[in-house]
């Protein structure tokens, strides 16, 4: 089924959006295609990359046996929600589909805001990650100069911890080692703009 009959019906499945035999959305959510963003920044992949390479540095540092994925990955919880994070960590192989995406709910997801992505991801993916047990998600926004760390209690996100500039970081994930806010949100001056 092609994705217009798909709407046209009112369901589309993770399966239509894993057969790529039309037109591939970028998100769905319960059922829903997601309009897709243009193709982010140069600035937010700089900051994606810094992100995911300290990650992946200290979780090798204490032995994690743990992947750091930058988007686009496919991210399926159940059949009619895939997303893809700017980042994920997945500390459990058996998760990973395939070689093709991974199913259910990652250690960590890390978005990155951008003008496009704020509503989704503040409102839309904190409920969507919270609903299927998300056990720590950050939110990044870089023109505020801030991370919100939304951490699981009893099934859901209570208000988030702030961190802001001079701050530092500590994730369950390696509780060992704190991470300088600072050093996640600046970047070197360069023409593009977030």
């Amino acid at each position: 089924m092609c994705a217009h009959e798909a709407l046209a019906e009112g369901r589309y499945t993770v399966a239509d959006y894993l057969s790529g035999k039309d037109e591939t959305p970028r998100e769905v959510i319960n059922g829903v295609i997601l309009p897709s963003f243009p193709t982010p920044s140069i600035r937010h992949q700089l900051r994606v990359g810094r992100i995911a390479v300290s990650l992946d540095l200290a979780l090798r540092r204490m032995g994690r046996v743990c992947e750091v994925l930058i988007g686009p990955v496919d991210v399926v919880f159940d059949e009619s929600t895939v997303v893809q994070p700017d980042i994920l960590v997945s500390c459990d192989p058996s998760r990973r589909v395939n070689g093709q995406y991974h199913a259910g709910a990652p250690n960590l997801v890390i978005e990155i805001l951008s003008p496009g992505s704020a509503t989704r991801d503040r409102r839309d993916k904190l409920a969507l990650y919270e609903r299927f047990g998300v056990p720590d998600y950050l939110i990044v926004d870089p023109l505020e100069n801030y991370i919100e760390h939304y951490r699981l209690e009893e099934g859901r996100y209570p208000r988030p911890a702030i961190f802001g500039q001079g701050d530092e970081l500590t994730l369950p994930l390696c509780p060992e080692q704190p991470f300088a806010v600072s050093a996640w949100l600046e970047l070197p001056d360069t023409e593009s703009t977030e």
